[in-house]
């Protein structure tokens, strides 16, 4: 396992993880200037691949900075580096003790009609497939 997946190899895929881009396209009207699109969309760190100019609308695509991939790589780096709080959680256990012996015949004949009814509906069930 270790030769298929050494902390090297490791490192050199989370690294490319972090720095991954991926291709989007955006459409603008044709009179906007193809410097005023490159400058907007370097403003936000993209990098314009290219501008087809058409009738009605100037359609481009660039390069933009892969999130979701970012996240997730982030995201694992604190998990292996102990960065996170540790994942607290509660456990109840709860008892009932019923010492009243006409609320406890309630509740048994609650449970037998509740029986009975899901007898009967799989038997109905049973009828109506065949």
């Amino acid at each position: 396992m270790e030769e298929s997946f050494s902390d090297k190899d490791l490192a050199k895929k989370h690294k490319a993880l972090l720095n991954s881009k991926r291709i989007e396209h955006l459409v603008f009207p044709t009179k906007t200037e193809d410097d005023d699109i490159i400058k907007l969309l370097e403003s936000v760190n993209c990098k314009v691949k290219k501008i087809q100019h058409g009738e009605m609308s100037k359609h481009v695509w660039f390069w933009s900075q892969n999130d979701k991939a970012l996240k997730e790589a982030l995201d694992m780096a604190y998990k292996l580096k102990g960065k996170y709080a540790p994942t607290k959680s509660i456990q109840l256990k709860v008892e009932r003790k019923i010492v009243d012996s006409e609320i406890l015949e309630s509740e048994q004949q609650y449970n037998d009609l509740i029986k009975r009814k899901l007898i009967e509906r799989s038997k109905v069930r049973d009828e109506t497939d065949s």
